[in-house]
């Protein structure tokens, strides 16, 4: 396979790992407006958590940037759909946004 099929491969896998993480975070919400839990909540929590630990061990960066520079692809994920000032800020803002999701299921669940 050429690298700009790989490049082209691996944009499409991170954006359906992107889909899945925010649909996880959307799910969160919804779980704490219905004020219920389901199996499928844990594994988004524990899916978020993942992936929170692997770009927290990789010093803020995502895994798969090293993978797409070894393909030739030198830009961002999320500055394809992003201008760059905020595409810098966006694990930042989605990791403040899950936990902020999580504290109000919580909150909901117990009080």
């Amino acid at each position: 396979m050429k690298k700009s099929h790989y490049k082209s491969v691996l944009r499409i896998i991170h954006f359906v790992i992107v889909i899945y993480l925010v649909s996880g975070i959307a799910y969160i919400y919804y779980s704490a407006y219905i004020q219920q839990t389901s199996y499928l909540l844990y594994v988004f929590i524990i899916s978020l958590f993942i992936e929170g630990l692997v770009i927290f061990l990789n010093r803020g960066n995502c895994p798969f940037g090293y993978l797409q520079k070894l393909a030739g692809d030198y830009t961002p994920f999320f500055e394809l759909i992003l201008p760059k000032k905020y595409a810098k800020s966006a694990v930042r803002f989605f990791a403040i946004i899950t936990l902020i999701g999580i504290i109000l299921l919580d909150f909901r669940m117990f009080f």
